[in-house]
């Protein structure tokens, strides 16, 4: 029996894969992801983060648009092989419409700019959740439906 007035500590609900974040960058995300009870497992580099991706499932990856090593869309097919995807999110300083259209044309969930945004980041708590991770924001991976075949005259 706990004595009363002790709490226990909550563990983090889920966790969050971050590449290339630079250390302003990672120290923002850590704090806003604490008040919604995530985490942050940092990668400095795109090899490293490559290395953390096939360790486990992760349900969303951050990833710096100007990472070292082949930037984000490198990342992007490592993602693309994986059996349960996670959300890819792409984090920019220049975050614009360019950009934004790419990360989802080529299958990324998000474009978040830095620094960030507290109620930007609140997104991943909201994701709709799948068996891998969540769902992309993206039209492009909805489930295709069958096409029917015109009738042969």
């Amino acid at each position: 029996m706990r004595p009363q007035g002790s709490h226990r500590l909550r563990k983090p609900f889920q966790t969050v894969l971050a590449v290339g974040l630079p250390d302003a960058d990672e120290r923002a995300l850590r704090t806003i992801l604490a008040t919604m009870q995530w985490d942050a497992k940092l990668a400095a580099n795109l090899s490293a983060g490559v290395r953390q991706l096939t360790s486990r499932s992760w349900p969303v990856v951050l990833c710096e648009s100007s990472v070292p090593g082949g930037g984000w869309k490198v990342l992007r097919e490592k993602t693309a092989v994986l059996s349960h995807p996670p959300a890819l999110v792409v984090s920019s300083r220049l975050a614009d419409e360019w950009l934004w259209a790419e990360v989802l044309n080529l299958g990324g969930y998000d474009v978040l700019p830095t620094p960030f945004d507290a109620g930007e980041v609140r997104t991943f708590s909201r994701m709709p959740r799948t068996p891998g991770g969540v769902e992309s924001k993206c039209l492009l991976h909805l489930p295709k439906r069958r096409r029917r075949r015109p009738a042969r005259w």
